[in-house]
């Protein structure tokens, strides 16, 4: 049995499809309270891409913790992008304050896809990502 690390995401596939013009945003770890959040750093691994596809770590926000925005709707992201196009892992060396876009009760961390061409029918990767908050009092 293994056990996952907190604000570790596991492994999981993403995809997007040419004829998603703003990407596809996949959560990857657990609705949790705003409360508390501001200064995060987030850390991303690409694995297995199929090449044509740009990765980037992002947010949703969300009311009542249950109500997302559609998977097609921009999310947060962050001021220094935490993003990949090839495999590999990218680790934001210092947190940025976000607490100013946590607007709504509830917040998810996830992965924003993209295809990269625009012409090739679908682009596939496994994704994981680290998500460290600095508590704040």
């Amino acid at each position: 049995m293994s056990r996952q690390r907190r604000g570790f995401s596991p492994a999981m596939p993403v995809w997007t499809k040419r004829s998603d013009a703003n990407g596809l945003f996949f959560p990857l770890l657990p609705a949790r309270e705003t409360s508390g959040v501001k200064n995060v750093r987030a850390g991303l691994e690409l694995i297995n891409t199929s090449g044509n596809l740009d990765a980037t770590v992002g947010w949703e926000l969300s009311d009542d913790g249950e109500s997302w925005p559609a998977s097609t709707a921009a999310p947060g992201t962050f001021t220094t992008a935490v993003n990949r196009t090839t495999e590999g892992a990218t680790y934001a060396t210092a947190f940025e304050d976000i607490g100013a876009s946590m607007t709504k009760k509830y917040v998810r961390f996830g992965v924003l896809v993209k295809n990269t061409t625009g012409t090739v029918t679908m682009d596939v990767a496994i994704c994981a990502i680290r998500i460290e908050i600095r508590a704040v009092p």
